[in-house]
C-alpha cells in the first residue's frame, strides 16, 4: 500500500540522534520502517539528519548544535509553516512538535495524528483541552489525563531495534552503577549520585546538560564528580551507551516526575542490565 506520508518533529536534535535523543531515535525507527514497507515519506527534521525518507530541514544542523540560534521557536514555527504550507502533498501529517502544532492543524483538510512524547503542564493542558478532539496517540497509558477529555486513538509504546544492541549476560567485574539520561532534576541524578554513595559502589554517569540545567549540574552534580566513585563520562553514543549499560550490574533511573515512558530502561534490559 503507497501513502504519502508527513512525520514532524522539533529540530533540536538530528535523526536518528548522535548521543541523548530519545524521541529523534523513536521517529528514525518509525520512518524507516514505513520507507521500507513502500510509504512515500517526508521527514521534517534537522538539516544533519540521516534517513531513508525525503528530508526537509529549515536548518543545515540541530539547533542544540548551533550557538548562533537564540530563538528556537522562530525555526518551530517555520518548520510548521512549510508542513501546513504543503499539506495537499500527504494523505496523513504525523506530528512529534507537541502543542505548538496544534493551531495548524485546523487550518487545512489533510489530517494531522499527534505523538505525545511530553508531559502536561497548567500552561500547555489549555492549548490541549481547546484541541482536544484532534486524534492523539500517547506512548503509555499513565501518560494520560482524562479529566482533560482527549481523543486518544491509541497507546503506542517506544521501541528499539534490539538487533542493534550487544546483550551482557554478565556485568563486569568490579560491578558498578549506571546512569544515562539528561543531567537535570527530574531525571534524578542527584538521587543516583546518594544511592552510589550509600552502597558505596562506583557510578558511571553519561548524557547532556541542557541550559536550563547548568546551575542544577554546577550546584548539585559536578561538586560530587570526582573520577574514581562518581564518574561522568559526558554524552554517549549508541554504542557507547550500549557498553555502558550492558556492563552495569544495575542502570539507575530515579526519576522525580511522571515520566511519559522512559526509553533508558528498554534500552537498558536490550542490552542485558535491570
Amino acid at each position: 500500500m503507497y501513502h504519502a506520508n508527513c512525520t514532524d518533529l522539533p529540530p533540536w536534535e538530528q535523526v536518528p540522534p548522535s548521543t541523548y535523543g530519545g524521541t529523534e531515535l523513536v521517529v528514525s525507527l518509525l520512518t524507516e520502517e514505513l520507507v521500507r514497507r513502500g510509504h512515500d515519506v517526508t521527514l521534517f527534521a534537522s538539516g544533519d539528519s540521516i534517513t531513508s525518507a525525503t528530508l526537509e530541514a529549515i536548518h543545515p544542523q540541530a539547533l542544540r548544535l548551533d550557538q548562533s540560534v537564540r530563538e528556537a521557536s522562530i525555526y518551530e514555527m517555520l518548520q510548521l509553516s512549510q508542513v501546513y504550507e504543503r499539506a495537499n502533498e500527504f494523505d496523513v501529517i504525523h506530528s512529534h512538535m507537541g502543542c505548538v502544532a496544534l493551531p495548524y492543524t485546523k487550518l487545512v483538510k489533510t489530517p494531522t495524528v499527534h505523538t505525545m512524547h511530553g508531559i502536561f503542564t497548567p500552561d500547555n493542558e489549555k492549548m490541549f483541552v481547546h484541541a482536544r478532539r484532534q486524534p492523539f496517540i500517547s506512548i503509555s497509558n499513565t501518560q494520560r489525563e482524562p479529566r482533560l477529555g482527549l481523543n486518544y486513538v491509541a497507546t503506542v509504546y517506544n521501541g528499539v531495534d534490539t538487533s542493534t544492541y550487544r546483550f551482557y549476560a554478565q556485568p563486569s567485574d568490579p560491578p558498578y552503577l549506571a546512569f544515562l539520561g539528561r543531567l537535570s532534576p527530574e531525571k534524578g541524578t542527584h538521587l543516583a549520585i546518594e544511592i552510589a554513595k550509600r552502597s558505596g559502589w562506583p557510578l558511571k554517569i553519561a548524557g547532556k546538560v541542557d541550559p536550563v540545567d547548568v546551575e542544577y549540574y554546577e550546584q548539585e552534580i559536578k561538586p560530587h564528580i570526582d573520577g574514581e566513585q562518581i564518574q561522568y563520562l559526558g554524552e554517549a553514543n549508541h554504542v557507547q551507551k550500549n557498553v555502558l549499560m550492558g556492563n552495569a550490574f544495575a542502570t539507575l533511573f530515579p526519576i522525580t516526575w511522571r515520566e511519559p515512558f522512559g526509553l533508558v530502561m528498554i534500552e537498558s534490559m536490550a542490552s542485558g542490565t535491570l
